[in-house]
C-alpha cells in the first residue's frame, strides 16, 4: 500500500496487524480529489485510523496538523514508526497520535476545530450502528468541526446509512465493498 498523492507519493505504507482494514489506494485518491485545495493548511483528524493511510495521504499533501486516534495500541505504534520513518518529510507538520476509543477522545475536551474529520469505524453491515449520528452528536457537543470543515465517514457500501439531524450529505460514492459519504453540518455555515 502506498501513499497516493503529495510530497510523500509512492512512499510504500507497511500495514502489519491482522484486522486492519486499510482504506484502499483508489478510495483515498477519491477522497482527496474531492477535497482539494482544503486539505492544504488544515487541522485533519483521522479516527479509527487502524493503518493511519488516510492521515498519513493529508500530511502528504499539506494539512498542517494531522491527528490520528485508535484505541488499538499496536495500530497507534505502527503510526508513530511510520512518522518516525518520514520525520524530514513531515518536519512541517504537527502530528499526534492518541491512542484511545474515538468515543472518548471526541467527548475529552480535545482542542479543535478540525477543517476534516475522517471517520472509518467498524462496518455496520447489518444496519444496527448509527455511526454517523454519534459522531455527529459528539462533534457538535464539543465543538470539533469548524465552520467550513466536513465529516467523512467510511462505510460499507451495503450499509444504511442516514444524514444525522442538522446535517446533509454533500458527496457520496460507492467503490466496490467501500462508500464514502461526506457530511456538512447544517446549522453553520459550511460549504459544499
Amino acid at each position: 500500500m502506498r501513499i497516493s498523492g503529495g510530497q510523500m507519493c509512492g512512499r510504500r505504507i507497511p500495514v502489519k496487524r491482522q484486522g486492519v482494514r486499510p482504506t484502499k489506494e483508489r478510495v483515498r485518491e477519491a477522497l482527496f480529489s474531492s477535497l482539494g485545495d482544503r486539505v492544504s493548511g488544515s487541522r485533519f483528524l483521522d479516527l479509527c485510523c487502524g493503518s493511519g493511510a488516510v492521515g498519513l495521504e493529508a500530511a502528504s499533501r499539506g494539512a498542517a496538523e494531522v491527528t490520528w486516534v485508535d484505541e488499538g495500541r499496536g495500530q497507534c505504534r505502527d503510526v508513530e514508526r511510520f512518522l518516525e520513518l518520514v520525520a524530514n518529510d513531515v518536519e512541517a507538520v504537527k502530528t499526534r497520535v492518541v491512542c484511545r476509543d474515538m468515543e472518548q477522545f471526541l467527548s475529552s475536551g480535545q482542542k479543535g476545530p478540525f477543517d476534516q474529520i475522517f471517520a472509518d469505524p467498524p462496518y455496520d453491515r447489518d444496519g444496527t450502528e448509527d455511526w454517523p449520528g454519534r459522531l455527529a452528536r459528539l462533534i457538535d457537543e464539543n465543538e470539533l468541526l469548524a465552520a467550513e470543515g466536513v465529516l467523512i465517514m467510511e462505510v460499507a457500501s451495503r450499509g444504511k446509512v442516514t444524514s444525522p439531524c442538522g446535517w446533509t450529505i454533500i458527496r457520496e460514492k460507492a467503490y466496490g465493498d467501500t462508500r464514502l459519504i461526506i457530511y456538512k453540518n447544517t446549522n453553520t455555515e459550511n460549504v459544499g
